[in-house]
């Protein structure tokens, strides 16, 4: 536990900029150079060096926690949010915060902000990164002792539970047939087999069976960096069918059992966006319009209710860490069940 024996009240003027610096991997030397450049409104006493590379970045939600200097805590926040974060302290709370007093960064001043926000007609999901950013940069100046306690803010903004959008099989098939082969690869491991755009991207050869017809989730990639799938847990899927065919004709091709599954043309890995601007340029040559990527996941789900699938087996099959996340699936009104022993890749 990082502790400052005594701070005198009134001098302290720790800023959000130095605060910020807990996100970064600093080295002892960098977090002095940072003191030091900011001595004309830093006064502490007793303050070690290393005080400022041992705080926490802490999300509020508990979820994932960004330690420097800890190979758990850089693993616990995905790179994707880690990113997502930066920004907002970088573009929005440094700005804005950056000369403020340790004692007027507080509830006050963060109702003031999202005030502003709401004027500005930003999402509500945006309001509440920013909420969670706040008080992550509070929680690491009481943890490294800045602040005695943790000072009381507004609640998080209230996001609304989004109902998932309907993709149907003749929507699948038409844009299918639109689809280069690389491409059509790549959408059908997400519409058969229910894979996130960030699994597809880390799906290697070592991880498809083609003797047992099952395709293992190890890995997803993010923002360039390899990392564990959303759930954290492994988990393997049946691949049959049209799938199965993709991958047949696919495997002709492969390099070695560690090259990925699924490339472009060019046979490289599809980018952050590559995906999704590739399926919206075969949706618009097949005239359909008005789903994403992901949402050939929410197809792959909402196919395996309507075929009589219960909601333990489709919550296993797409990885979700809570069944309420997968009962949305079921709970569709457009979903007309029809129990099926088929597998989805198979056939209608």
């Amino acid at each position: 536990m990082c502790a400052i024996q005594s701070i005198r009240a009134g001098v302290v003027s720790l800023s959000l900029l130095a605060l910020a610096s807990c996100q970064r991997q600093l080295t002892k030397a960098d977090a002095k150079s940072l003191i030091e450049q900011r001595q004309e409104i830093v006064a502490f006493e007793n303050i070690k060096i290393g005080t400022m590379a041992q705080c926490r970045w802490k999300t509020a939600s508990g979820h994932a926690v960004l330690g420097i200097g800890s190979t758990h805590m850089q693993t616990a926040l995905k790179p994707s949010t880690r990113d997502r974060y930066g920004r907002l302290l970088d573009k929005l709370m440094v700005p804005r915060f950056g000369e403020t007093t340790l004692a007027d960064l507080n509830g006050d001043a963060l109702a003031l902000l999202d005030a502003e926000l709401v004027q500005d007609e930003l999402a509500a999901s945006t309001r509440r990164n920013v909420h969670i950013v706040f008080r992550s940069v509070l929680r690491c100046a009481v943890q490294g002792g800045y602040l005695e306690t943790m000072p009381r803010t507004p609640k998080l903004p209230p996001v609304g539970r989004k109902q998932p959008r309907e993709v149907r099989f003749d929507d699948v098939e038409a844009v299918l047939a639109e689809s280069s082969e690389s491409a059509k690869l790549a959408f059908s491991l997400a519409a058969f087999a229910g894979l996130r755009a960030s699994e597809i991207r880390g799906l290697r050869w070592s991880d498809v069976d083609l003797k047992s017809d099952t395709i293992t989730v190890r890995r997803a990639l993010t923002g360039g960096h390899e990392v564990t799938p959303k759930s954290h847990h492994q988990r393997v899927i049946p691949s049959a069918g049209r799938l199965r065919a993709l991958l047949d004709a696919a495997s002709t091709k492969k390099k070695n059992p560690w090259a990925p599954v699924a490339t472009t043309e060019a046979g490289k890995l599809w980018g952050e966006w590559g995906l999704n601007q590739a399926l919206k340029r075969a949706q618009a040559r097949a005239e359909r319009d008005g789903w994403s990527f992901h949402d050939l996941r929410h197809f792959f789900a909402t196919e395996l209710f309507r075929r009589g699938a219960s909601a333990p087996v489709v919550q296993q099959l797409l990885g979700h860490a809570d069944l309420a996340t997968t009962q949305r699936y079921a709970d569709m009104r457009a979903i007309e069940r029809r129990p099926s022993r088929s597998s989805i890749a198979g056939g209608r």
